[in-house]
């Protein structure tokens, strides 16, 4: 089943967050939803591939970049993974990357091994196939 993947997707996709889980402790707000079609490359240089995603808690928006998301399925990880960030919150994101790079980490190695990125992770692969199953039939229509 093929469905193309667009901005519309993804707000049901981010709606979908809100309800099950609320707004942040650390917002007031709700966050907005940019939709890319290219490969999120600019924000994250040492990725040569790009990113699916990114969270800006300066601006309170999930970016979605979709010249690297392959499927619906993918989307509603990539949303689940910037909707964990915006849960969190950013100054203890910003403690523990300074701590992280005082260990002299590439950038690579200070993402993968960052509690938040790690714990975003684990909030992508158990969640995202929950919202995919839920919503496939409108993903779809």
């Amino acid at each position: 089943m093929y469905a193309a993947i667009t901005r519309d997707k993804a707000v049901l996709i981010l709606e979908w967050f809100e309800d099950r889980f609320g707004r942040s402790k650390y917002c007031r707000t709700f966050p907005k939803i940019r939709v890319y079609r290219s490969r999120g490359t600019a924000d994250y240089p040492y990725r040569k591939d790009g990113t699916r995603g990114s969270y800006s808690w300066d601006r309170k928006t999930i970016a979605v970049f979709l010249g690297t998301i392959q499927s619906v399925k993918v989307l509603c990880e990539s949303i689940a993974h910037e909707y964990k960030h915006y849960l969190m919150d950013s100054k203890e994101y910003d403690r523990l990357e300074k701590a992280l790079k005082r260990e002299n980490l590439d950038i690579y190695e200070t993402h993968r091994r960052h509690p938040h990125e790690r714990a975003c992770d684990r909030f992508e692969e158990r969640w995202g196939p929950v919202c995919y199953g839920e919503l496939k039939n409108r993903l779809y229509s």
